[in-house]
């Protein structure tokens, strides 16, 4: 991969080692394997009905008849689930190492609702896409320069609906739902180091930004589909910024009251470099009645990875980066959406963070 971090930037270095908790590893080697696809033996069960007529007297001329009847119930198999949503798969992003336990296959494939160029088309083709029938934290918004669709060299927004590790995994799960049969199944481009990875589109990194060949790059925030968010304007924000300490400006921050407030779902897109952290990773931009305000990261989906535990989902956001290392918290996480875990609240603080 090209990316290379900046300290406002989406991407971050090979180099986590400021990281304390987390370190590189081979992908497949030594993490935790999580099985995300159920059981697939399908259960026969055979009755088996032996009717054994005893031998009669030679008298009546009947011989013994033994007769077997055969009767197979095959019951359904198992349902193909998807890998979790989320650049957990991509390395040179932040979100690389993010889940606590992670599949031992990275997706090669995914179910998608639409290749769009423009954010309301996005919007649509997600808002169309039943929540209950598709994987928890999908559809997945996001940029293909991030997703990487084979041989789509372009940059665009891609509605996701599930990853898988094969083809056949992925059609399958198109099948087994009526409402996933409007998506269609496309190849991802592999990491590089893989063998067949030369023949990948030519992303360029500019600047920290990494864009197709044309120097298009597309930043896709997606408002969390559970609930509206609050935007605040850029003038408000600014003014904060000249608080003389971190508590004063956290301070009148809490107190801003909302320009406007964005619909749950909704999607917006940017092309120019400095509005996606133009307030850092605190606070995403969105459109909103014709105009550019910005909402409080944890309102979107930005940089989010959604992860299944014996003990209930998690969500894991990026909310903060300093000296290249993140600060990710984690919320209990359902259809209805986050939900705060407690003692264990968000910080929005990267572990270097004075």
């Amino acid at each position: 991969m090209a990316e290379r971090n900046r300290c406002q930037g989406r991407g971050r270095t090979d180099d986590v080692t400021s990281r304390p908790d987390k370190r590189p590893q081979a992908r497949g080697r030594s993490r935790i394997q999580t099985t995300y696809v159920m059981d697939v033996r399908a259960r026969v069960a055979i009755v088996i009905v032996l009717l054994a007529v005893a031998s009669v007297s030679h008298a009546d001329g009947r011989a013994p008849s033994p007769e077997i009847e055969i009767e197979i119930e095959r019951a359904p198999r198992g349902a193909i689930a998807s890998l979790p949503p989320g650049l957990w798969f991509r390395s040179g992003h932040y979100e690389d190492f993010a889940l606590e336990h992670e599949p031992q296959r990275a997706p090669r494939f995914a179910a998608v609702a639409g290749v769009f160029s423009s954010a309301p088309a996005a919007e649509s083709a997600a808002r169309q896409i039943d929540r209950a029938r598709v994987g928890l934290g999908f559809p997945w918004v996001v940029a293909n320069h991030d997703l990487r669709i084979a041989h789509r060299c372009a940059d665009a927004i891609v509605v996701v609906a599930g990853l898988f590790a094969a083809r056949s995994d992925a059609e399958r799960w198109r099948s087994e739902d009526r409402g996933r049969a409007s998506t269609h199944v496309v190849a991802l481009e592999p990491e590089a180091e893989a063998e067949d990875a030369a023949a990948g589109c030519p992303w360029q990194d500019d600047g920290g930004r990494v864009a197709d060949a044309s120097g298009r790059s597309i930043d896709v925030v997606h408002i969390e589909p559970t609930r509206s968010a609050p935007g605040y304007s850029i003038a408000d924000l600014e003014r904060t910024d000249r608080a003389p300490t971190t508590e004063a400006r956290l301070a009148e921050r809490a107190a801003l009251a909302p320009v406007c407030t964005i619909a749950r779902g909704a999607v917006s897109a940017f092309t120019d470099a400095r509005s996606m952290f133009r307030f850092g990773w605190r606070y995403a931009p969105a459109r909103c009645a014709g105009r550019v305000v910005y909402v409080p990261v944890e309102h979107t989906m930005r940089a989010t990875i959604v992860e299944l535990r014996e003990d209930g989902a998690r969500l894991h956001q990026i909310t903060d980066v300093m000296c290249d290392s993140p600060g990710i918290d984690e919320w209990r996480y359902s259809l209805q959406g986050r939900e705060e875990i407690a003692g264990n609240p968000p910080l929005f603080r990267a572990p270097c963070a004075s």
